[in-house]
């Protein structure tokens, strides 16, 4: 077994807005190949790119790329990126009842009665209350409802992708500062 040792810039991002301090570990490990780790509060992201093109570094190459596709990359797999929107469940259920009337696909007793059974949905918050509502869901949404449930990303996803975009700011100004001590 040997050891070698490597080039790692890290940095701190100290008190950004909304979140505890951040820090990024950057790994160039050759030319257009290298790696980021973001850590924060005690959870941290890591991921790998071999190959970004060779005129990309890890700090070009995230400025570079959008924040949504960094965080998926950066998103751990264990965990659901999307969830399913509770609070837009009523309004879709409504929606869908809506649109079936107006293509004639029930009639106007059976619309009402969905409309009224519908109610039920605003009081659901959590994914086991579904199965109490498995009918009216059914009756609303077909037998694949739970492929309809309007759903919104998971908020660890959107946590994430808040820190992405500190550090984006950060490896601006970073940029920035060098290029100007550069001049």
């Amino acid at each position: 077994m040997k050891t070698k040792n490597i080039e790692v810039s890290a940095f701190r991002i100290i008190n950004p807005a909304g979140l505890d301090s951040i820090t990024v570990l950057i790994e160039n490990t050759a030319t257009g190949s290298g790696q980021i780790t973001l850590t924060c509060f005690g959870e941290a992201w890591n991921h790998f790119w071999p190959r970004m093109g060779e005129q990309h570094t890890i700090e070009s190459f995230f400025l570079s790329a959008s924040t949504d596709y960094l965080a998926r990359k950066l998103y751990p797999d264990h965990l659901p990126r999307q969830v399913t929107h509770f609070s837009k469940l009523y309004d879709e259920a409504k929606k869908t009842i809506l649109e079936d009337r107006r293509q004639e696909n029930i009639d106007k007793e059976s619309a009402r009665k969905l409309w009224t059974d519908a109610e039920d949905l605003m009081h659901i918050t959590e994914e086991y209350e579904l199965q109490d509502n498995f009918d009216t869901l059914s009756e609303i949404f077909g037998q694949e409802w739970y492929e309809f449930l309007p759903t919104t990303n998971h908020h660890e996803f959107n946590y994430l992708c808040k820190i992405i975009k500190v550090v984006k700011e950060a490896l601006k100004l970073r940029t920035a500062d060098q290029l100007g001590e550069a001049a």
